[in-house]
Formats: C-alpha cells, structure tokens, sequence
C-alpha cells in the first residue's frame, strides 16, 4: 500500500549534469521538481498528471499555461593540478591530419584517445 502524497519528499539523483546532482522534489501540490544540487535558482517543475499524461500519450484536454523561460547559470570549476589540459578531439583533429606520424602511431593514438574518451566522467 503507498503512501499518500500529503508532504514534499526530497531525493538526490545519482545522475549528474554540469558536475553536479540533480534533486528531485515530489511536492504535496502534486508536481514533481528538479534542481541541481547546490544552486538556489532554476528548477524546473511540472504537474504530475501532466507529466504522466505526456508519458502515456493521453491528450489532457487543458488550457496552455504560460511558463517562464529557466536559466541555470553555472560556474566553471577551478583547475587543480598543474600542466596544460587539452581538448581531447582538438588533440585527435590535429594527429589525425598530420603527415609527420606514420600509420600505425596514428593507430595506436587513436586506440588511447578513443578508450580515454569513452572512459571519461560526465
């Protein structure tokens, strides 16, 4: 048996976009709300019939709400560590055009660069 919907429940996602978690807020109003971590402005929300109208494909038959534009503003992460940090594709574009590596470097390059690519967070 659930529970009835009658007080916010708040989770965090172990979904990350921009470095951070998003935070789901499932509100005693009926809509579910969404965040990301540490940022006091831009969530987003919708009505939960509505969201499980748009899921199932029903056709609420409601007037058009006007929503106001979201903005999430985040800021860059400072660098640690020291060296040059590179752009891994720019890095690729430039091996891959050059006609001083012989094949087989530009080979076993693009294997590292590939398997760094698809291993990579975010």
């Amino acid at each position: 048996m659930a529970t009835k919907l009658d007080k916010a429940v708040i989770r965090e996602s172990t979904e990350v976009v921009d470095d951070r978690n998003i935070i789901i807020s499932i509100t005693e109003g009926q809509k579910i709300s969404m965040k990301l971590k540490g940022m006091k402005s831009g969530a987003v929300e919708i009505d939960i019939k509505k969201l499980y109208n748009q899921l199932t494909g029903n056709e609420e038959e409601e007037t058009p709400k006007e929503y106001k534009p979201v903005s999430i503003v985040t800021t860059p992460k400072e660098k640690t560590g020291s060296g040059p940090v590179i752009n891994l594709n720019e890095f690729r574009a430039q091996y891959l055009v050059s006609a001083d590596f012989p094949l087989d470097v530009k080979v076993k390059l693009e294997a590292i660069t590939v398997n760094l690519l698809n291993n990579r967070k975010g």
